[in-house]
């Protein structure tokens, strides 16, 4: 009988393979852990602050206030479809002709529904 490989060189290469399967087994758990440091934990973060309850949500509606006052004129005008333009004497001043009327415009009718379109 002749062997392919005595048993001195069958003792040295279970050596190196036990090392080596010790090895990439040490290299995989070292990756798993920097993996699971990098990722970080798997419940989401708040992105945002969170604001707390109390004086600040007042403090931003009375700071509007103001700004409420001052546009609700023209919020009503906007609502009710009457919007006057008067060009103040631009256009004649440009061109030497007189300024036209004050033009009363009104938005354009509501579209009507699609099945209605249909028909």
């Amino acid at each position: 009988m002749n062997p392919s490989n005595p048993p001195a060189n069958r003792a040295t290469d279970l050596r190196w393979l036990r090392w080596g399967l010790a090895a990439i087994a040490f290299l995989l758990t070292v990756i798993a852990v920097e993996l699971s440091v990098l990722i970080g934990p798997t419940t989401p973060r708040a992105l945002g602050q969170i604001t707390a309850g109390g004086p600040q949500p007042e403090q931003l509606v009375d700071g509007n206030k103001p700004l409420n006052h001052t546009t609700q004129p023209s919020n009503e005008r906007l609502h009710t479809g009457e919007i006057k333009v008067n060009t103040g004497g631009a256009d004649k001043e440009a061109k030497g002709a007189p300024a036209p009327a004050a033009h009363t415009s009104r938005p354009a009718a509501k579209s009507r529904p699609a099945a209605a379109r249909t028909k």
